[in-house]
């Protein structure tokens, strides 16, 4: 393990390496203490190679895609501009989203729109006035079917912009919602069997109480007669 350094380091510190003869390396215990020694070391330097992904930057790919998208001679007005209009039609609020074409972007701006509680009524996607760029058009009313309040159209611009800086996000959440949706459906069959089970129980419930006073009506006037006889 790290090229003998642990072995100079024990050397340096007066340990001793270990002399065993062979009967005593082909004994289970000195084999078993050298395997689970070798699995520690494996182990332990998988976990400093994972140290990395710590410092890693998941967005760095499109943060490099955008970075040569200003470099090709976009200037900042081009980078991500949203823009909220509610003047180009009476019933709904337009959403125009203009920048670098970066994977994602879409699910992303959707997400964010699903997240704000708009309803997206038309969606139309085109290229840019600059190469690679992208101008994404929304049409959107809120829940009660009009248009987004002015006062809010400020927010719901802002969480665009943020959506379009961080696509990769929509991705996590996608796959977060498929999962809770996932084990929505199980818990739901689960919920279906336990009700079906209860549903059979009680069934079986009624019929053996039925059963059980069917007998005893039926004995009763053989029980009167022996009454009756015994008088």
């Amino acid at each position: 393990v790290f090229g003998g350094a642990l072995d100079g380091l024990a050397k340096r510190l007066g340990l001793a390496p270990p002399r065993f003869t062979a009967a005593q390396r082909a004994l289970p215990a000195t084999r078993r203490v050298g395997l689970l020694g070798a699995l520690a070391g494996v182990i332990l330097g998988c976990s400093i190679g994972l140290l990395n992904l710590l410092v890693v930057d998941t967005r760095q790919t499109a943060d490099l895609k955008a970075r040569r998208f200003e470099e090709g001679g976009a200037t900042d007005r081009h980078a991500f501009h949203v823009e909220a209009d509610n003047a180009a039609d009476e019933a709904s609020t337009t959403l125009t989203i203009e920048g670098p074409d970066l994977p994602g972007l879409l699910a992303s701006l959707s997400a964010a729109l699903s997240a704000a509680g708009v309803h997206l009524v038309e969606a139309s996607v085109r290229s840019g006035d600059v190469q690679g760029s992208v101008r994404d058009v929304f049409v959107v009313r809120d829940v009660h079917g009009g248009q987004v309040d002015d006062d809010a159209l400020d927010d719901l611009a802002r969480a665009l912009l943020l959506a379009a800086r961080d696509p990769l996000r929509a991705h996590h959440i996608k796959a977060q919602n498929a999962a809770l949706q996932h084990k929505l459906m199980q818990l739901e069959g689960q919920v279906t069997t336990l009700e079906e089970q209860l549903d059979a129980a009680c069934v079986s419930k009624r019929t053996k109480d039925s059963v059980r006073e069917h007998k005893r009506r039926s004995t009763m006037p053989a029980r009167w007669a022996r009454d009756k006889g015994g008088g």
